[in-house]
């Protein structure tokens, strides 16, 4: 089950309209929205401020709770969550070098 994903549908379930007014506001089709509410897609992971935005709860509501309690997504600022989308992004040898110079940084 993904987590997320159930939270959308159940926050889409409680607004009447709610597909297409989160469309607009993220600026995607409403196609895309069934899409991720079919799961057909996953891109809404590429949305989750917007989305936490839209339904004015915080990022962490939409997220299963995390099983390192010491980092919790609401407590990261909005360029570490864009570096986490960049590294995962990365291909395995760009992130093995930026974990390498990242901890050759540890305890600076």
């Amino acid at each position: 089950m993904d987590y997320t994903l159930e939270k959308i549908k159940s926050l889409l379930s409680q607004r009447h309209g709610a597909q297409r007014d989160l469309a607009a506001c993220l600026g995607v089709s409403k196609q895309t929205v069934s899409n991720w509410v079919n799961g057909r897609a996953k891109s809404y992971n590429d949305y989750l401020p917007q989305i936490a935005e839209f339904f004015e709860i915080s990022i962490a509501e939409l997220v299963p709770p995390s099983k390192n309690p010491q980092i919790q997504v609401a407590d990261l600022s909005s360029d570490e969550l864009a570096m986490l989308k960049a590294f995962r992004e990365a291909d395995p040898a760009l992130q093995r070098a930026a974990l390498s110079v990242l901890k050759s940084g540890e305890g600076k």
